[in-house]
């Protein structure tokens, strides 16, 4: 099987997905090898707690724009020896 890691990024302040998370996380962590995501220091306290406590590898990070947060979760994920990588915006990944 191929060793894929997902690697993404999240800004939620309001917790607008969490529930959606709460009930599909389990089928991501079995899709992916890995998981790895920076959140925004701006995120609820309660989706930090949620991704904590999966399988995600979890780097808050000050809330500096996207194009910053794409660059921390890349050289994040990159940690990791992976065959491939698939990166998605969270919300997108929720809701594919």
């Amino acid at each position: 099987m191929t060793n894929v890691s997902l690697i993404t990024v999240l800004h939620d302040p309001s917790g607008n997905n969490i529930n959606l998370f709460k009930d599909i996380y389990q089928e991501i962590e079995n899709i992916y090898s890995d998981l790895f995501i920076t959140v925004s220091d701006e995120t609820s306290m309660e989706w930090i707690k949620a991704l904590q406590d999966s399988k995600f590898n979890v780097k808050v990070i000050p809330k500096k724009g996207a194009a910053n947060a794409r660059r921390e979760v890349v050289k994040f994920g990159l940690s990791n020896n992976s065959d491939h990588y698939h990166y998605g915006d969270f919300d997108r990944i929720l809701a594919w």
